[in-house]
C-alpha cells in the first residue's frame, strides 16, 4: 500500500487526493510558495504527506500520475464526445427510416 494511502488514524479521516492536487501543492512548495508546515495546513494535509509527495515528485511518480490523469480525463472526453455523435447518427437513421417506410406506404395514383 503506497505511503500516502494508509489507514488514518484514530480521529484522522482518510482521503485520497488526486494526482494533479498533488502536484499542485507539491509546485507551491517548490517554488517558495509556503513552508512545508504553512502549505499542509493551507491544504489540510499533513506535513509529512506533503514530504511523501515532494520525494514521489523528484523520483518523478507525481509527473506520471498527472500525465496518465490527463489521458484519461481526455479518453474521457472523446468518448462522451462519440457517444454524442452516435446518438445523433441513430436519431437521422431513425428519421430516413421513418420517411422511406412513409414514402413506400403512400397510396399509387
Amino acid at each position: 500500500m503506497a505511503a500516502d494511502q494508509t489507514e488514518a488514524a484514530p480521529g484522522r479521516r482518510h482521503r485520497r487526493h488526486s494526482a494533479c492536487f498533488k502536484l499542485t501543492v507539491v509546485q507551491a512548495y517548490l517554488r517558495g510558495e509556503g513552508g512545508l508546515s504553512e502549505l499542509a495546513q493551507a491544504h489540510d494535509i499533513s506535513h509529512a504527506l506533503l514530504r511523501i509527495w515532494i520525494v514521489k515528485y523528484q523520483a518523478g511518480d507525481l509527473a506520471e500520475d498527472a500525465d496518465l490523469m490527463r489521458r484519461s480525463e481526455e479518453a474521457r472526453r472523446q468518448i462522451e464526445s462519440l457517444r454524442r455523435t452516435v446518438k445523433g447518427l441513430r436519431r437521422q437513421l431513425a428519421e430516413l427510416e421513418h420517411r422511406s417506410t412513409g414514402q413506400s406506404q403512400a397510396p399509387s395514383v
